[in-house]
């Protein structure tokens, strides 16, 4: 009996897709006739005449399983979000909306045949044994990332706690092969700065909205109004969602009772609204929040809710364009399938599907930044230009 997870709109650095769910591709056929018994014609053609002998029914049941949700495109881009998971990816996705995870604590991105570690979580085993941000990860326990997809080296780094991982790494023209014991590792959610911003500014950024999110960001805005900031920088960019539920809870800390923040239109058409159900706002200081190309999912519920009923202002670029909300289904085998059970309309009701949210002060993004702050933060206004024009929006709106 397939089993309901937890509504979600997924956390793409934390959930491996495979390969097949993250391409483009061409446009699908629009209709074969007789379909089912053409697909059983061409199965028995690979079977008796395909070059590469061995192909096995499985192989082939689970190719058209793959391509039946393949074909459930949700934006022009063919961004493909129904996806089949096996065991090993349910359990990286029900770990990642936990906010902790059994690995060495890195934040890392497959580039140029290498695994180049973008940020090591602090306190985190990697950090202890001395692996920096821009060092390259050559071979996994002996065996070179050349030979091995993204995903199956994720696998072989992490494991169980207490365990021990070989990498050899690079940087600059060093190399070193170093054991790294693997532990329960935290990645904070919710990552706020009330010092380093000029103007009494607050600074409170969210990565993903997991388990512990709306917990640790009432923390943040708990010490942002006991140092009486005068405004608040909310950053969502570069965040690619999470528990739709744990977005709806930090967009009602903005919002009065009975404000709606999103509705949530099913396939027969009819609408659950969701609205503020909190009181008075929480935050009552002008909000300007940062969106990018790289904002979607629960994030641009948020950015919609607070836009759309103008308790802040946009700052950056259009968001992604996911407008749909999915749900995992257990499988009996042990797999799951992750599946769009409705479409996100905003406050406004308009959807942002396919053309994303547009800010009210665009700025681009330069070629080759990254706002991803997984770990840890790095406020450098001058060197930020998004973040520097949302000061500036912020400072005027504190004035006036």
């Amino acid at each position: 009996m397939k089993t309901k997870l937890a509504s979600l709109i997924l956390l793409a650095f934390l959930l491996f897709t495979p390969a097949y769910a993250r391409a483009g591709h061409p446009e699908p056929k629009t209709k074969v006739p007789n379909a089912k018994n053409t697909f059983l014609e061409v199965k028995k053609l690979v079977q008796s005449t395909y070059v590469d002998r061995g192909v096995t029914e499985d192989e082939l049941w689970t190719a058209a399983l793959e391509g039946m949700l393949d074909r459930l495109a949700t934006n022009t881009e063919k961004k493909k979000v129904n996806v089949l998971l096996d065991p090993g990816e349910l359990e990286e996705l029900e770990r990642g909306v936990k906010g902790s995870v059994s690995g060495i604590g890195i934040v890392i991105e497959h580039m140029e045949n290498v695994i180049v570690v973008r940020e090591p979580v602090p306190g985190g085993p990697a950090e202890a044994a001395g692996l920096e941000a821009g060092d390259r990860i050559l071979a996994i326990d002996g065996t070179s990332v050349r030979d091995l997809s993204f995903r199956d080296a994720v696998y072989k780094i992490r494991g169980a706690t207490g365990t021990t991982v070989d990498l050899l790494v690079q940087r600059d023209t060093r190399e070193w092969t170093v054991p790294v014991t693997r532990g329960q590792v935290h990645i904070a959610s919710v990552l706020s700065d009330l010092e380093t911003l000029p103007g009494n500014v607050a600074y409170i950024r969210v990565s993903n909205f997991a388990k512990d999110t709306v917990a640790s960001f009432d923390a943040a805005l708990a010490s942002a109004k006991a140092k009486k900031s005068r405004g608040l920088i909310f950053d969502l960019r570069g965040t690619p969602g999470g528990l739709l539920d744990a977005s709806l809870q930090v967009a009602d800390r903005f919002l009065a009772e009975g404000r709606t923040i999103l509705t949530i239109r099913g396939r027969d058409g009819k609408d659950d609204v969701r609205r503020a159900t909190g009181g008075t706002p929480k935050v009552e200081i002008p909000v300007v929040v940062l969106i990018d190309r790289d904002t979607a999912s629960g994030a641009e519920v948020v950015a919609a809710a607070l836009g759309g009923n103008g308790n802040a202002l946009l700052v950056g670029e259009s968001t992604f364009g996911k407008g749909t909300v999915e749900e995992v289904r257990k499988l009996k085998n042990g797999y799951a399938v992750k599946i769009s059970v409705g479409r996100f309309v905003g406050p406004d009701g308009e959807s942002w599907a396919n053309t994303g949210l547009v800010p009210h002060f665009p700025i681009p993004r330069q070629e080759g930044e990254k706002h991803s702050y997984t770990t840890r933060l790095a406020l450098d206004p001058t060197g930020d230009p998004q973040l520097r024009a949302g000061l500036s929006v912020l400072d005027f709106s504190m004035k006036h």
